[in-house]
């Protein structure tokens, strides 16, 4: 729960972030910066209807969505470093996945890290969907 003049002092919703992954941490983080105080309550409950971006693009599309938003919340918030950083880092971690998927005889696997890898290395040429759902 945020409050509605919070949410509208911070800006919101950054739709950069646009289907899943790293709005709401950009979020607290934009409410922290701005002064206010996040709690958390562990009691509380909230029902989430989860999975249907993972339904409508496929869980490879996800995944390479997941860490090009990674390297947009690092870019905004810690510049051109945090991005090179952050994609250096992706782009090892992929071919060590790929490598370890390899050894296993995963070809999904294999796939699916080598095509996060290499949107990684051309500097995501493939745009994150920009419009929300009707």
């Amino acid at each position: 729960m945020v409050r509605r003049r919070t949410f509208d002092q911070v800006g919101g919703m950054d739709e950069r972030f646009f289907p899943a992954w790293f709005e709401d941490v950009d979020l607290c983080r934009r409410i922290l910066e701005a002064g206010w105080t996040i709690f958390f309550v562990p009691r509380a409950n909230f029902r989430h209807q989860g999975g249907s971006s993972v339904a409508r693009l496929g869980a490879a599309r996800m995944k390479q969505l997941y860490y090009q938003n990674l390297e947009r919340y690092m870019a905004k918030h810690h510049g051109l470093l945090g991005r090179a950083v952050t994609r250096s880092l992706i782009v090892t971690g992929m071919g060590l996945r790929v490598a370890g998927s390899a050894l296993v005889g995963n070809g999904d696997g294999m796939r699916t890290y080598g095509s996060v890898m290499k949107a990684a290395l051309k500097g995501w040429k493939e745009p994150a969907p920009t419009t929300s759902p009707a």
